[in-house]
């Protein structure tokens, strides 16, 4: 497998803004040779080992675990496989921006 040797800093998700960060770190996987590692094992190279699945796998893990703040680890660190990390993170914070707007919606209806 191919590993890129170029360092990239990414802020640390704490949030704030769940569709850049989420760009920047597709962007990173890409670079680093891991985005496949989104969508599981069964995407990887079928020519690769079995230990070099893993050894992608819980390099695309950590990445990703690396990238988050304190509080958004505890909400999802006890993902095992990156799909799962990816979709807990995008199911937990996807949706934050809309229903803010229709919780401050419900409040201006209110007053």
């Amino acid at each position: 497998p191919f590993v890129s040797s170029m360092k990239v800093d990414i802020e640390k998700f704490d949030d704030s803004d769940f569709g850049i960060w989420q760009l920047k770190m597709r962007d990173l996987l890409f670079q680093q040779a891991l985005l496949k590692t989104l969508k599981g094992v069964k995407a990887l190279p079928y020519s690769w080992t079995k230990e070099e699945k893993e050894d992608v796998m819980e390099r695309a893990l950590g990445a990703i675990l690396l990238t988050l703040s304190n509080e958004v680890l505890r909400e999802v660190g006890n993902a095992k496989s990156v799909p799962q990390l990816w979709l807990k993170l995008e199911s937990l914070y996807m949706t934050k921006p809309f229903a803010k707007r229709l919780y401050l919606k419900k409040s201006l209806h209110t007053l």
